[in-house]
Order: C-alpha cells, then structure tokens, then sequence
C-alpha cells in the first residue's frame, strides 16, 4: 500500500512541476506561426484538389462515348481526379467479337504508359459490360489518324 502511496505522489509531484514550470514566451509564438503555416499549406492543398476535381468533371462532361465515360468515372472514384486528366482524351477502341482484347487509344505517350499501368483497373470496369474481355492495351494511333484528338 505504501509503494502505491509513493507511486501516486511521484506522479502527482511530476505532474505539478510541469503544471508549474514556465513556458518560454518564444515558443507559443513560434508554434503560433507553424500553425498559420501549416494551414495556409493545407488551404492552399485544398483548393489545389477541388480544382483538379472540377478540372476531371469537366474532362468526364467532354467524353462522347458513354462507355468510356462510366470508365473514366470509376477511375476517378478508385483513384482521383488526376487520373482521368491523364487519360481523359482516350478512346475505345473497337470490341471485336472473336478476340480479348481491346485497344484503348491514346494522344500521348505518357497517357499509354498509365493506360499500360492501370489496364486491370479499366478492365475490371468494362468486364461488367464484356465479361469475355482479358487485355487492354494503349496504343498510339497512326500519325494520320492522330488529327481524332
């Protein structure tokens, strides 16, 4: 019972002393400014994403094919709006009936990369729709055809 006693007023003393103890008068003037920082940075963070929001919203709304609309739709729910500002300017390609596979075409190079990159993503949306479907590919058109985009 004593130990516990002693235990109680170390803890007590402790906690009195930095109850007590004199904060310098720099630091809450310091912590003060990181704060302001700090939420300036995240403010100006914030503003950042709701532009790219409505930057992708406006991308989706400029999409004609509905297909390639609702794809690009889920890729901003999965992963963001910067997705669908990289890929935004595809297109679909044919589904022909015999093969897996389907071409998505894109306007740049960076733009099939992350076609290449996320084609399981692209193919889990459109499965729902072509369950036969096993490939997605981005692929740049011919220099002739590139007058689409």
């Amino acid at each position: 019972m004593q130990d516990v006693n002693l235990h109680s007023r170390k803890i007590s003393a402790r906690v009195a002393y930095f109850l007590n103890k004199a904060i310098s008068p720099t630091f809450p003037l310091k912590e003060k400014e990181n704060f302001s920082k700090r939420k300036k940075e995240f403010e100006n963070s914030e503003g950042l994403f709701e532009d790219l929001h409505f930057q992708a919203n406006i991308s989706i709304s400029l999409i004609k094919d509905p297909l390639w609309k609702r794809v690009c739709t889920e890729m901003v729910n999965m992963m963001g709006p910067l997705s669908v500002l990289k890929i935004g300017k595809c297109k679909l390609g044919s589904f022909p009936s015999q093969e897996s596979i389907v071409d998505v075409e894109c306007p740049t190079e960076e733009a099939v990369q992350f076609v290449q990159q996320h084609a399981f993503i692209i193919r889990g949306c459109l499965q729902q729709y072509f369950p036969y479907l096993k490939e997605i590919r981005g692929v740049l058109p011919s220099p002739a055809d590139r007058t689409l985009f």
